[in-house]
């Protein structure tokens, strides 16, 4: 695993990486990235789409009643 930052927005430092490092067979977003407004939900469908690699996005649990 490696933790990667960039001077650009997370969908463009997403491509940057990608392109420059082929041995990367998956990319996992954290709940943060998806759940505030650092990726909108149009930038993030269409890096699905066209990402050479699979782009996974984890989200927080929903809280049931124990919460």
């Amino acid at each position: 695993m490696s933790v990667q930052d960039t001077d650009l927005d997370v969908v463009s430092g997403i491509r940057a990486f990608l392109k420059n490092h082929a041995g990367i067979d998956k990319v996992v977003l954290s709940p943060a990235v998806t759940g505030s407004d650092t990726v909108s939900s149009k930038d993030l469908n269409r890096l699905v789409r066209t990402a050479s690699r699979p782009i996974v996005t984890m989200t927080r649990q929903a809280c049931g009643m124990a919460c």
